[in-house]
């Protein structure tokens, strides 16, 4: 499966939002416009963009990991 960094979404529990993944975060950055969290979890390391810099997550922290509906695809190992 091939995921676009910004269709993965992140929560810290308090936005009780339906989560498929649990997983910590070992890199937060702020861009300007963005936040670019590396996020390590069950399935390997994401590399997430967040468009929401007002609630942004500090490293070391646990999160929730779900995926928007747009942005996904599935790819062939051949």
């Amino acid at each position: 499966m091939a995921v676009c960094p910004d269709a993965v979404r992140l929560s810290d529990g308090a936005a009780g939002l339906q989560m498929s993944l649990k997983g910590n975060v070992t890199h937060a950055t702020y861009l300007g416009s963005a936040m670019h969290y590396t996020v390590q979890c069950d399935v390997g390391e994401l590399f997430v963009i967040d468009g929401r810099i007002d609630t942004s997550i500090t490293a070391g922290s646990a999160v929730g990991i779900g995926f928007s509906a747009q942005g996904l695809a599935l790819v062939s190992g051949q």
